[in-house]
């Protein structure tokens, strides 16, 4: 046989096995760009709310699932411990915190739109950084309700720590006439006096006879005796 020939049968032989070897590289391929596609879309569908679970849980996916070698997954992994760095950087002093977190913010939000830039890059998306921090919609019903959530945990652990007291303003008390007023039902006249013959009528009726002696009989009990000089003088 020819080299050609034992070249063809090699090929007959190892080309399915080859072709499926080819397929699995193909779909572990797509699988991984589904995974970094897939994290690119949470972050950029929550931009406007870097505060929420689903944000941060897809921040923590980066390392994951941009693992790989290549420069732009590199890039990416940079540009994230950039802007991990600068969120642990904020001070927890109240006074300096508030001083710096416009700033902060501003900040904040340039290295975010750098990240998903360059996380769009890798994944075949081109969005600018100006597209990126702009085209966001955020209800303002959506963030007064973050913003008034977050006062009302702080207010509501200051109460509970001692840190803050309830204010308590008195108008006005209630004089003694409403109080009588509002803790005893009023009388109907004529049930009144409905209930009065009621009970005149069940009283039983009164012999005279009966009551004159039981009238003297309370007299000679409470008449006081005669002492000895008055007996000497009659």
């Amino acid at each position: 046989m020819k080299f050609a020939d034992w070249i063809m049968i090699a090929a007959i032989l190892c080309g399915p096995v080859l072709a499926v070897q080819a397929q699995k590289w193909i779909e572990t391929a797509r699988e991984k760009r589904n995974r970094r596609l897939n994290v690119f879309k949470r972050l950029m569908a929550t931009r406007g709310a870097v505060l929420s679970p689903g944000h941060v849980e897809a921040l923590n996916m980066i390392d994951l699932e941009f693992a790989g070698r290549g420069r732009r997954n590199e890039q990416v992994r940079r540009r994230w411990r950039e802007y991990l760095d600068h969120l642990g950087s904020l001070t927890q002093d109240p006074e300096e915190q508030a001083r710096n977190l416009p700033v902060w913010t501003e900040r904040s939000g340039n290295l975010l739109a750098d990240l998903l830039h360059d996380m769009g890059m890798a994944v075949g998306y081109d969005f600018d950084r100006v597209q990126i921090r702009r085209g966001i919609y955020i209800p303002m019903g959506h963030a007064n309700f973050e913003m008034e959530t977050q006062l009302l945990r702080r207010l509501l652990i200051q109460l509970l720590v001692g840190e803050r007291s309830l204010p308590l303003e008195v108008r006005s008390l209630p004089s003694v006439r409403q109080k009588l007023e509002s803790t005893t039902p009023p009388v109907d006249p004529a049930e009144a006096l409905e209930r009065y013959v009621q009970k005149l009528e069940s009283t039983p009726p009164v012999d005279p006879a009966d009551a004159l002696e039981r009238y003297v009989q309370k007299l000679e009990s409470t008449t006081p005796p005669e002492t000895g000089k008055d007996k000497k003088g009659k």
